[in-house]
């Protein structure tokens, strides 16, 4: 079984690590937005949804990818 904390800071790490991947593998200006839904199952029998809508603006001054 699983908690809603461990749910929640597996959102949290998953949101850092496709935020991370987003910044460095795409072109963009201004911003970029993530949005999912991701079902986990665990042992054959929990299930666990993850619901994930960031949207991520560039700092100003920020270097971009070009």
């Amino acid at each position: 079984m699983i908690v809603n904390e461990d749910a929640e800071r597996m959102k949290q790490l998953l949101t850092e690590a496709i935020t991370v991947l987003c910044k460095s593998g795409f072109n963009f200006s201004s911003h970029f937005c993530v949005e999912g839904l991701l079902g986990i199952t665990l042992d054959s029998k929990d299930i666990v949804l993850l619901n994930i809508k960031e949207t991520i603006q560039v700092a100003e001054g920020m270097k971009l990818k070009v």
